[in-house]
Parts: C-alpha cells; structure tokens; sequence
C-alpha cells in the first residue's frame, strides 16, 4: 500500500516537471512595437508636407511608416506642380518637400544654389524608362536612336526593325521632371510636336498596355507587368545602374526642409535617410545608397 502511495506521488511529481519543462520551452508572446505614447498633455505637432503627383505616394508611405513610431506626429499634405513644390519650402510654406529633381547623366545630386537657405536630404533616385506595349519586340535603342524618335525623325516601327505602323508618342507636358531629365540626357531642347500629352504615368502606363504603336516614357516606380522598361544604351534600369548612373537617364528623389523647419519635421528628414527610411524608399525606387 505504501509503495503504491508512493508510486502515484513519483508520477505525479514527474508529470508537473514534464509541463514546467514545456512551459519553458514554449516561445514567449510576440512583442509587437507600439507607437511612443505622446507626453501627457501635448498636442500632436502637424507637419506640414508639399509634394509633386509623382511622389505623393511616397510622401504618404513615409508618413504611415515613420508615424507608427512617432504617434504625437501629424501630417497634412499637398499636392502642387513639381515647379512649385521647392518655392512652397523654401518660403516656409511647408515644412518638407518631396521632389524628382533632374540631373546629368555624369555627375551626382547637388541641392541647386536657391536652395542655400533649405537642407536637401538626398534619399534615391527614379529612373526615367521607356515603355512599349508588351507584344512589341525590340531590345532597346541608344541614346541617338531614341533622341531620333522623341524629335520626331524617326517615326514608323518599321525604322527600329520592330513591325510597321506610325509610332504613337506618349509623355509628360513641359515643367514635368521626367520631361526635362529626358531631355537632358537626350541632348534635346525640345520633342516632336507629334508626343501625346498625358497627365500621370500611370495613364502613360496604362495607355501603352492598350495600344500596340504606342512608346512612352514613365518613371521606373510607376512600370508594370504590362508595360515593362527597355533597356537604354544597352543598360538595364536595375537600382544598382541607376545608384551609379551607369544608367544616365534618372532623377534624384530628394526631401527638401524648410530654413525655420519645426524639429519635429528634421527629425522625418533624418529618419527618411536612415536605414529605416530607406526600405520604405527601396520599395518604389533606388535607394540613396
């Protein structure tokens, strides 16, 4: 009788080891990050921020991202012609500006002198890329070919040795930074009369996956399944050609602070270049670096 007792205490014993072992073993609960709680009493600070079409989505991804840990932050947002967007900083009319600004093909970002007053914040770079309708065969042009077929002397496919028909022009109007970083890597001053002006690329997008004659140009963020970039000068717009500018025809993504920028708005710009920023900036773009 004694050693059954006993016997029955020994498992009893054995099996709350066995669920305390369990219990150790068994993962923790997933600690997820909470926003930082805001000071008792304060108010949100609102962050003013102007951007182009372009890169509103951008403005808005960095926002949500950089807010989920900043939740005393607020931001109100604009959206204003890309020329317009840098005068709207500089005379403190925001506290940030997101903006494309053009660059040579040769040479790396430098904030332009009206901006001396402003911190420039360099945080990637677009790629400005030719689309046609996916059907349509051809590896790409050089820079001399495409200059020919954005100025209006080369205009029917059968010219490039990819089927016949008019070709039908697509792009951005004048003040549009793709426009004018085209044109400089081009060597053009003006395009053919013949473009055809659309209002975003995404409807460019849209209207080359449409129309099998059609060529547009776009930014790299804005390319899908349905109107994939070509190559130029035998260069593929990877992020790593467009970070060196082995691929010439791109943009600088900058974050543009205003002279008096709340600190609140300083510390977004740091945060948008910090390894942090930068994956959310990776997702669309080519990263600074």
């Amino acid at each position: 009788m004694q050693r059954a007792r006993s016997g029955s205490l020994l498992a009893a014993a054995l099996l709350v080891a066995a669920a305390s072992a369990l219990v150790d073993a068994s993962p923790g609960p997933i600690l997820r990050a909470e926003p930082t709680p805001a000071p008792p009493g304060a108010e949100p600070q609102v962050i003013q921020i102007v951007t182009s079409l372009d890169t509103q989505t951008l403005a808005h991804e960095l926002i949500d991202a950089y807010t989920a840990t900043e939740a005393w932050v607020t931001s109100e947002i604009a959206v204003q012609a890309p020329a317009q967007v840098a005068d709207a900083v500089l005379g403190s009319q925001a506290s940030l500006g997101v903006l494309l600004v053009p660059v040579s093909s040769d040479q790396g970002f430098a904030p332009p002198a009206a901006w001396i007053d402003a911190e420039a914040h360099l945080i990637g770079w677009e790629a400005i890329v030719l689309v046609t309708h996916p059907l349509r065969q051809t590896q790409g042009w050089d820079r001399n070919t495409l200059a020919g077929v954005l100025g209006g002397e080369i205009q029917d496919w059968q010219e490039l040795r990819s089927g016949q028909g008019a070709i039908s022009l697509l792009g951005r109007a004048e003040g549009a930074a793709s426009r004018e970083a085209l044109l400089g890597y081009l060597g053009l001053t003006t395009l053919s009369s013949r473009v055809e002006l659309l209002p975003s690329d995404a409807e460019i997008c849209r209207q080359v996956a449409s129309r099998p004659l059609a060529l547009g140009w776009i930014g790299r963020s804005a390319a899908t399944d349905q109107c994939q970039p070509l190559p130029l000068d035998g260069v593929e717009p990877t992020a790593q050609a467009v970070q060196s500018g082995e691929y010439g025809a791109r943009l600088a993504l900058v974050l543009l602070v205003a002279p008096h920028a709340p600190p609140e708005a300083r510390a977004l710009a740091d945060w948008a270049a910090s390894a942090q920023g930068q994956r959310i900036v990776a997702q669309s773009y080519a990263p600074a670096s």
